[in-house]
């Protein structure tokens, strides 16, 4: 989600991120929509922290097998991320929400929600278009109207399913009431699915102290990064659901 500050800044992140799959023997064919072997993020210099994010299990996502219930829930609450500090922020059978925060900085987070499926939309594009401002509410207030917000609705291809996703890059700096700095920003990557039966949502942002500019913020976690890591953990998350 969006994140807003309201204090001093004392120091300003400026690193890079790589990103890597995890591979315990040999790497196999990387799949259509997952991470590659190695990729880098901004400039991919050797002093970059590495992220490693979950390997798919096979090459295809399996259909839900039923309606969410708690030995789906404990299954998905176990999953666990070489790079990521789990934080499960909801566990019951109507919902799953998990936080996973990277260990090294700049600080990333992906936040996976799954539900049972109410009314959900198919994975069709206009469809989804059409709940116009209804796909902001990741954005703070104080970005919803900036000139420069960047937001885009599309669709693309996990193992050969079709997802929506959105992706939103803004940033606002000012004063509050005491005179002191006041930051509101985003730079989040959300990848939308759902089968009929139950729903996730998948959360790939910057989550560090704020910096210079919209543009700093996406030189540290661009949105091709953003979007590997949110592939990456959908397809964990959903192979682990069936």
């Amino acid at each position: 989600m969006s994140f807003v500050y309201a204090r001093r800044v004392k120091a300003i992140v400026v690193l890079s991120v790589m990103l890597v799959v995890a591979c315990k023997e040999s790497q196999p064919a990387t799949p259509a929509g997952a991470s590659g072997s190695q990729a880098a993020a901004g400039s991919g210099s050797s002093k970059s922290p590495v992220i490693v994010v979950p390997q798919p299990k096979g090459p295809t996502l399996p259909k839900s097998k039923g309606k969410l219930d708690k030995a789906t829930v404990d299954k998905l609450a176990t999953l666990t991320f070489e790079s990521f500090t789990q934080d499960i922020r909801r566990q019951t059978e109507q919902g799953f929400e998990v936080k996973q925060k990277t260990k090294p900085r700049p600080h990333l987070t992906v936040t996976v929600t799954v539900t049972p499926c109410f009314d959900c939309i198919p994975m069709e594009l206009d469809k989804w278009k059409a709940k116009g401002e209804a796909l902001k509410m990741l954005l703070a207030p104080e970005l919803k109207t900036r000139p420069d917000l960047k937001f885009e609705v599309g669709d693309t291809s996990v193992l050969g399913q079709k997802m929506i996703y959105t992706y939103q890059l803004a940033y606002f700096s000012g004063k509050d009431e005491n005179n002191n700095p006041e930051f509101a920003y985003s730079d989040a990557y959300v990848l939308y699915y759902n089968d009929g039966i139950n729903h996730i949502r998948v959360v790939a942002e910057y989550a560090d102290d704020p910096v210079a500019s919209a543009k700093a913020m996406e030189d540290i976690a661009p949105k091709e990064l953003l979007e590997r890591m949110a592939k990456a953990f959908m397809i964990a998350y959903v192979q682990a659901w069936a």
